[in-house]
């Protein structure tokens, strides 16, 4: 079915495929670049109005909150584990032996707590892509939101990978048989980011949609903060990586530098904390302004895009 919309630049009828909404075409009129709309429209106007149904924004507006609060459950499991870390890290450092009793209980109960939260964090996630289908379905980018639900079990997977292998220090020292399952799960937790990283797709269209193109330019800076995080990550565990196999060279047992590479280990911690913070900021931010927009849709005019 035909959209019929008029120029904004002499008003001349023109005529797209439903597909090609959102997509830039030239005018057969004056051949001026002129974004489709979303909606059919008489020839004498120049608004095109949010296609989206209240209904629909609404179960999105509320799939996004459940989004808000799986990341501050994210936030609390990276408390919990980095609280075991800490333990870890301050009684070898004072090489307390025997360790204390009530060590190895206190660690138990702090990783069931991250584990708890961990999935708990899991099923916000996948109830807050599923809530946000109907409407990403209006705008034809439901397929990268049921993508993002499945990568959000991956992601969990990967979660419990990577903290296995740092609860244990080294892969080395973990189960032969537990070995293969640790790392397919970090690799399963590496491709579940990406997959959920593409409901940023969702959130650029649910922008453009409500509020305009200027609005939708949010979901390029958060993508631009997280490949620098991404990027400053793999650089934080490179370096960790090569000052540790330096210690383990200079003492391979482990008795003259257990000081030093717990250190290495807070240090990595510190600056991939500071990272994923960094991140889960500016994504709650890119959450509630999409929340506002689907709360309050702004029609926008059929106009011009801007000269590159």
């Amino acid at each position: 079915m035909a959209l019929v919309f008029c120029c904004p630049e002499c008003g001349a009828t023109l005529r797209a495929t439903r597909s090609a909404a959102v997509a830039v075409i030239a005018c057969i009129g004056c051949g001026e670049a002129v974004r489709v709309p979303c909606n059919a429209h008489p020839a004498e106007s120049a608004i095109d109005t949010p296609t989206i149904r209240s209904v629909d924004a609404e179960r999105a507006r509320r799939g996004l909150t459940r989004l808000v609060r799986s990341l501050a459950l994210f936030a609390l499991s990276c408390l919990a584990i980095l609280a075991v870390l800490s333990l870890w890290i301050a009684v070898g450092t004072r090489q307390i032996l025997p360790a204390p009793i009530w060590l190895t209980p206190t660690v138990v109960a702090l990783v069931l707590v991250w584990l708890t939260l961990t999935w708990a964090g899991s099923i916000y996630r996948i109830r807050g892509y599923h809530d946000c289908e109907a409407a990403a379905a209006t705008v034809a980018v439901d397929g990268w939101t049921r993508l993002a639900a499945f990568g959000a079990l991956l992601t969990a997977a990967g979660q419990f990978s990577v903290v296995m292998l740092f609860l244990t220090r080294s892969p080395q020292l973990l189960p032969a048989e537990v070995t293969p399952f640790a790392m397919a799960g970090m690799l399963a937790g590496a491709v579940g980011t990406a997959m959920e990283f593409g409901f940023i797709t969702t959130l650029h269209r649910l922008l453009w949609e409500s509020s305009g193109w200027q609005a939708a330019g949010r979901t390029g800076q958060f993508a631009v903060t997280f490949i620098f995080a991404a990027i400053a990550s793999m650089g934080v565990v490179l370096v960790g990586f090569l000052a540790l196999s330096n210690l383990h060279a200079q003492d391979p047992e482990g008795l003259a530098t257990g000081r030093q590479t717990r250190l290495v280990f807070a240090g990595m911690l510190s600056a991939l904390a500071s990272l994923v913070l960094l991140v889960c900021f500016r994504y709650v931010r890119l959450l509630r302004a999409t929340q506002r927009a689907l709360l309050q849709p702004q029609p926008y005019l059929i106009e011009k895009l801007p000269a590159a």
